[in-house]
């Protein structure tokens, strides 16, 4: 006996491969889809600027655009987990679909600009020990500056206080 697709409302089933077909997927999986696509969406947001209203209109409309193919290729996986890429020693044909979709969220995400982070360079043991000198100077520097600068504010205030004895006089 096969599963039946729909309920007794005409709707689709989760878990139905109509509903695969048609862009719709099952309760199941799309719980896990929404929420890794929430955190997709505010991390994409937290790149390019930290809060949404510091976007453009275009950004947000390719943000949304690429989380909802995000979603389809989230889905079609979810699908090809389940059933299989290969049918009767042949690739699915959802594949082709997949990879197009994929290819869409590849070209969305490079007109965002969000690239890779940048990463500090590795030091060679002779280039940190340089830096770890200059930051040992600098600090002595600051801190013979302080003593400068109270050193200057003390002679100061004994200068007033010597012409405040002088005008007494």
């Amino acid at each position: 006996m096969k599963k039946p697709e729909r309920d007794e409302r005409g709707r689709l089933l989760p878990g139905s491969k109509a509903a695969l077909k048609h862009g719709a997927y099952g309760r199941r999986m799309s719980l896990t889809i929404r929420r890794s696509s929430s955190l997709a969406r505010a991390a994409m947001i937290q790149d390019l600027g930290p809060v949404e209203s510091d976007l453009t209109a275009a950004q947000i409309i390719l943000i949304d655009k690429a989380i909802n193919l995000l979603q389809i290729t989230q889905a079609i996986e979810g699908w090809i987990r389940m059933n299989g890429a290969i049918k009767k020693g042949k690739l699915q044909p959802v594949l082709e679909s997949y990879i197009s979709f994929v290819n869409s969220l590849r070209l969305c995400i490079r007109d965002l600009g969000v690239s890779k982070r940048a990463t500090e360079k590795v030091l060679s043991p002779l280039e940190l020990a340089a830096k770890i000198d200059a930051e040992k100077e600098a600090k002595e520097k600051e801190v013979k500056d302080v003593e400068g600068w109270e050193g200057r504010k003390a002679r100061e205030e004994e200068a007033k206080l010597e012409e405040k004895g002088k005008g007494d006089e």
